[in-house]
Parts: structure tokens; C-alpha cells; sequence
């Protein structure tokens, strides 16, 4: 670290050459400059080393304004980052959260599962049963709606019989079919 009250110090403390644009350090290192050997000062001296000061003190001030945007900039964009950090965090908390509730599923479908099987294998072949067993209701209706169509073809004709009379031998005999296909059922 270098001493701040020497003006020639070469380095500052982050490493940079430092150098003192004090009016007073200024003035002297002027005074130096343009009276080289004790000889004597041209006319106006005074006027240009009053000229450099407020030119060093202008620029001197616009670094700082610089930099003072600057750091403000890098303020914002530590703020930018630490929100996005945090909303980071946030969503990767989430996901784990999603996570952990997905296993915890998967474990408590676990009893259902044969050895070695997944959760997807496992639905795959739920999926099979209910298709096969929709297929056994689809002929089941289908042969339900044969038989009731035959019934009623029966009925018409049995309808159609006792309206011309017929001897009720014929008109026994159908319906004894027709109730005898309702005892079948019941076997």
C-alpha cells in the first residue's frame, strides 16, 4: 500500500498509478515545467497554469462522472442478476418439488406393479384389458341385438298367426319358445 499524503506515490491502492490533480500539485509541478534551471518565467504563465488546473479538474470530474455511471450501471446489472438468481432458485425448486411428488406417485403404484415392470408398462396393459373387454361387451351387445331382433320377428309372427285364427297348438308352441329362451337365460 502506498502513503496518500505523498503526491509522488507511484500506486494507488487497487494498483493504478496515481496521480495528484490538486490545484496546489498542479501549480508546482507548472511551476517546474516552465521555469526549467531558475531562469525567468515568460509572461502569462500564470494564466496557463490556471488554464491546465480547471482543464485537469474538468476531466477530472468527467472520469468521475463516468465512473460514478458506471458503478451505477453495474449496480443494476448485480440487481438484474440477483433477481434472475432468484428466480432461478425459485423454478429449480419447483422442479424438484414436481420431482419428488412424481417418485412419490410412482412409489405408491408400486404395489400394483408386477416384478420388473414400470407405471407405463403397467398402463400399457391396463390398456389392453379394457380394449379386450370392450370388444367381449361389443359382441355381447351384438348378440343381445340379434336375439332381440329374432324375438321380435317371432312376435310378429305370432301376431300375424293368432290374427287369422290359427289353432292355439301354434300359437302354444311359439310362445313356449319365446318363454323358454327367457329360462335359458337364466341358466
Amino acid at each position: 500500500m502506498t502513503d496518500p499524503t505523498n503526491p509522488f506515490a507511484p500506486l494507488d491502492n487497487h494498483g493504478w498509478l496515481r496521480i495528484d490533480t490538486s490545484a496546489e500539485a498542479v501549480a508546482l509541478a507548472c511551476m517546474i515545467v516552465s521555469n526549467p534551471g531558475g531562469n525567468i518565467r515568460p509572461e502569462g504563465w500564470q494564466r496557463r497554469v490556471n488554464d491546465l488546473l480547471r482543464a485537469l479538474q474538468q476531466e477530472r470530474d468527467d472520469t468521475h462522472a463516468d465512473a460514478q455511471e458506471a458503478i451505477a450501471k453495474l449496480d443494476a446489472t448485480m440487481k438484474d442478476w440477483a433477481f434472475i438468481l432468484a428466480e432461478r432458485d425459485k423454478t429449480f425448486a419447483l422442479m424438484l418439488e414436481r420431482a419428488e411428488k412424481a417418485e412419490s406417485l410412482i412409489a405408491e403404484c408400486a404395489e400394483y406393479l408386477k416384478e420388473g415392470e414400470t407405471p407405463k408398462q403397467r398402463m400399457d396393459r391396463d390398456h389392453a384389458d379394457v380394449l379386450s373387454l370392450m370388444e367381449m361387451l361389443a359382441t355381447d351387445r351384438k348378440r343381445r341385438d340379434e336375439a332381440e331382433a329374432r324375438c321380435q320377428v317371432l312376435e310378429a309372427v305370432i301376431q300375424e298367426y293368432s290374427l287369422k285364427n290359427l289353432p292355439d297348438l301354434t300359437f302354444a308352441y311359439l310362445s313356449g319358445f319365446r318363454e323358454g329362451s327367457k329360462t335359458d337365460k337364466k341358466d
